[in-house]
């Protein structure tokens, strides 16, 4: 659904004037790395330790 309604977005956009794409901005956390991207070393856990058990 939202490819088709993008494309009719823009479609709409380029019918009402010239679309200008100089001013435009991407926001890059909404698109997927296609060469694959760099991942961060897993996190150390925050969580309190076990207890041992007493029983």
């Amino acid at each position: 659904m939202w490819p088709r309604l993008h494309a009719a977005l823009l479609t709409e956009l380029r019918r009402a004037g010239p679309l200008d794409v100089d001013d435009c901005s991407v926001d890059g956390s909404h698109v997927r790395a296609l060469k694959g991207g760099t991942t961060s070393p897993p996190h150390p856990s925050t969580a309190p330790a076990p207890v041992r058990s007493t029983t």
